[in-house]
């Protein structure tokens, strides 16, 4: 019986963020996939949204590169705070990933992309003049359904509050598509939910 009650305590907050993300604006991300966009977040300015339809507030962004930020950003008000959604795509050519779903990494191939994500963001950090804090090893897990690579840490730029960054890798035949979450660990009680909520709008075509 309690597992029971466990379980339908998750369904109902599951529809009551399905529920509270039904009137958020819907982003049709190139073609390939949809996400909607929380009401405290903007698409960074330059990146042009298309109505898609009015009525059903959607919306296309095209780009390798589609960012959402705390709203105001735009018109460089509120920068008290810090997040963002961030898409990125990479094309190759037909073949050079498995189909999408076919994605599951051994132990052998997590722990090689696992050193080689962390050596990138090491650089990163190192350009940034940040400090990486901390490091969640790179696993195979999944977004809705959609299998992918996942792994998370947190940096910290001299002077400036920490920052908690969280990566999905999901590859597709001839592409790879990562979605990044990020926002300061001082404002996880606000940003954490909201990006919660926002991933759990992500779909593909």
């Amino acid at each position: 019986m309690k597992k029971l009650i466990i379980s339908l305590t998750a369904l109902t907050l599951t529809l009551l963020g399905y529920c509270q993300t039904t009137t958020w604006e819907l982003i049709n991300l190139s073609n390939w996939g949809i996400i909607r966009l929380p009401p405290s977040m903007e698409v960074q300015s330059g990146l042009y949204k298309k109505i898609v339809d009015e009525a059903k507030k959607e919306y296309m962004v095209e780009g390798d590169r589609i960012i959402f930020q705390q709203k105001g950003l735009n018109s460089f008000g509120n920068f008290d705070t810090y997040a963002r959604v961030i898409i990125k795509t990479i094309t190759g050519s037909p073949g050079d990933f498995p189909k999408k779903g076919e994605l599951f990494a051994t132990t052998n191939e997590l722990s090689e992309l696992n050193s080689s994500y962390k050596q990138d963001i090491l650089k990163v950090c190192k350009a940034m003049n940040a400090q990486l804090l901390k490091w969640t090893d790179l696993k195979n897990t999944a977004i809705n359904g959609y299998k992918c690579l996942y792994f998370n840490y947190t940096r910290q730029i001299s002077g400036k509050p920490s920052t908690y960054s969280e990566f999905y890798i999901f590859i597709d035949y001839d592409r790879q598509h990562s979605l990044n979450l990020e926002y300061r660990t001082a404002d996880s009680s606000t940003w954490q939910p909201e990006l919660e909520k926002c991933k759990s709008t992500f779909r593909f075509k």
